[in-house]
C-alpha cells in the first residue's frame, strides 16, 4: 500500500515539472520570435532607402543596387523589391526562361527545361532542336517543337523550321513540295499518269483519274472493250470472240467461220449478207459506181422496152384495119399482128434477160466481194455456174 503511494507521488511531481518546463520552454520561444521581429523591424528601420542606386553605408555606398530593383532602390543591404522577370533577395537574377540584362529575352524553346545562360541565352537542348541557343530544328523538321517532317519534296531534305516551305526536287511543286507535277505520281513522283488519263493529270499519290475515251480502268491504263491500239482508236475485228482484242496490237481469239490474227476474214467457202444498217458505209466505191452503172444501164433497157412495146401496139392496129379489104390481106392481116406480138414478145423476154443478169449477176458478185459480217452463214453464191474465188473484199 505504501508502496503504491509513493509511486503515484513520483507520478504527480514528475508532471508538475513537466507542466511547468514546457510553459517555460512555450514562453521562451514566443520571446525569441518577437525579439526576431523586432530585430528585422529595426533593421530596415534603421536600413534607409538610398535614393541614387547605391547601398552600403558603413562603404560609404559604393555598392550599387541591381538592374532588378524597381525603381532603382534598395535597402543599405541591397534586398530591393524586384521587377518583372526578375527574381532573388536582390533581383539579380532572371525568372525561368528569360535572360539578358533586362531579363527581357525568352529562351528558345528548344532549351531543355526552358532554362538558358542568363547572359547570353545559350543552353542544352531537346529532342529534334540544334544551334547553341537551340533555336532551330535539326535538317528535316519544322513546326511546333519541330515534330513535322519536312516533305520528302523539299531539296536536301531541308524546310524552313516555321512554316515548312521548301525549294522542290524536279516533278515536285507547291509551297512545301509536297505534290507531283502534272503527269506524274508515286512516292518519288517518279510514275508516269496513263495516256488515258484527261489532260495527262492524275492523282499524286496512287494515279486515278478521270479518263479520256475508250479508256478504262482506275488509272486509265486500259482500252475498253472492242477497242485497241494508240490512244485506243482501233475498233476489235467483228470475227474476235466476245468482242475482245488485245489492247496493242488487236489480235484475238476468233468466232466460228472467221480466221487471221484479227479474225478480219471468214473462212474460204463462206460469207454473210452484210448487215442492211452498215452495209452503206462498208460498201467500196468501186462497188458503188458499178452499182450506179447496173441501175442506169437497167433504166435505159426499160425504156427501150416501153418505146418498142408502143410501136408494136400501134403497127398491130394498123394490120387489124386492113384486114377487112381481102381474104388475103385478111389472112395476111391475121397473120403479121401474130407475128408482130411474137416478136414484141421475144424482144420483151430478151431485154428482161438483159435485165436480169445485169440486176442479179452484178448484186451477187458485190455480196460475195464486200461483205465482212460473218456473223451469219451462207453458202457461196455461183455465177454463171462458176464459184467465186475469193471471200474478201480486192478493191
Amino acid at each position: 500500500m505504501v508502496t503504491t503511494v509513493n509511486i503515484l507521488a513520483n507520478t504527480l511531481i514528475v508532471s508538475a515539472i513537466h507542466i511547468h518546463t514546457v510553459g517555460r520552454v512555450k514562453k521562451d520561444i514566443g520571446t525569441l520570435v518577437k525579439t526576431a521581429r523586432l530585430h528585422a523591424f529595426l533593421q530596415h528601420a534603421h536600413a534607409p532607402t538610398i535614393q541614387n542606386g547605391y547601398y552600403g553605408l558603413e562603404s560609404k555606398c559604393d555598392k550599387k543596387c541591381y538592374s532588378g530593383c524597381n525603381v532603382n532602390k534598395c535597402y543599405n543591404n541591397g534586398t530591393c523589391e524586384c521587377k518583372a522577370n526578375f527574381t532573388g533577395s536582390k533581383c539579380d537574377l532572371c525568372v525561368d526562361g528569360r535572360y539578358g540584362a533586362n531579363c527581357s529575352m525568352q529562351c528558345s524553346r528548344g532549351c531543355e527545361g526552358n532554362i538558358c545562360n542568363l547572359r547570353d541565352g545559350t543552353c542544352n537542348c531537346i529532342r529534334n532542336y540544334s544551334g547553341v541557343k537551340c533555336e532551330y530544328c535539326i535538317e528535316g523538321h519544322y513546326g511546333k517543337d519541330c515534330l513535322n517532317t519536312c516533305s520528302i519534296g523539299c531539296f536536301e531534305n531541308t524546310c524552313s523550321s516555321s512554316d515548312g516551305t521548301c525549294d522542290c526536287k524536279e516533278y515536285y511543286k507547291g509551297d512545301k513540295c509536297d505534290t507531283c507535277v502534272d503527269g506524274k505520281y508515286g512516292a518519288y513522283c517518279l510514275l508516269q499518269c496513263s495516256r488515258g488519263c484527261e489532260r495527262s493529270t492524275c492523282s499524286s499519290t496512287e494515279g486515278s483519274c478521270n479518263c479520256h475515251i475508250h479508256y478504262s480502268g482506275g488509272k486509265c491504263e486500259n482500252c475498253m472493250t472492242g477497242w485497241y491500239g494508240d490512244n485506243c482508236s482501233k475498233q476489235c475485228s467483228q470475227g474476235c470472240l466476245d468482242n475482245t482484242c488485245s489492247h496493242t496490237d488487236g489480235k484475238c481469239d476468233c468466232k466460228d467461220f472467221y480466221r487471221g490474227d484479227k479474225c478480219d476474214m471468214c473462212v474460204d467457202g463462206m460469207y454473210v449478207e452484210q448487215n442492211p444498217a452498215n452495209k452503206t458505209d462498208s460498201v467500196p466505191a468501186g462497188v458503188l459506181t458499178w452499182g450506179v452503172i447496173t441501175a442506169v444501164v437497167v433504166l435505159v433497157a426499160a425504156a427501150a422496152l416501153t418505146v418498142k412495146r408502143r410501136l408494136s401496139q400501134k403497127v398491130a392496129k394498123c394490120h387489124r384495119t386492113e384486114r377487112s379489104t381481102t381474104h388475103q390481106g385478111e389472112e395476111s392481116a391475121q397473120t403479121e399482128p401474130y407475128e408482130a406480138l411474137n416478136s414484141s414478145r421475144m424482144e420483151e423476154s430478151d431485154s428482161r434477160d438483159i435485165y436480169t443478169r445485169l440486176f442479179m449477176t452484178a448484186p451477187t458478185a458485190m455480196t460475195e466481194r464486200v461483205n465482212p459480217d460473218c456473223s451469219a452463214t451462207n453458202m457461196l453464191n455461183v455465177i454463171e455456174g462458176k464459184a467465186a474465188q475469193s471471200n474478201t473484199y480486192e478493191p
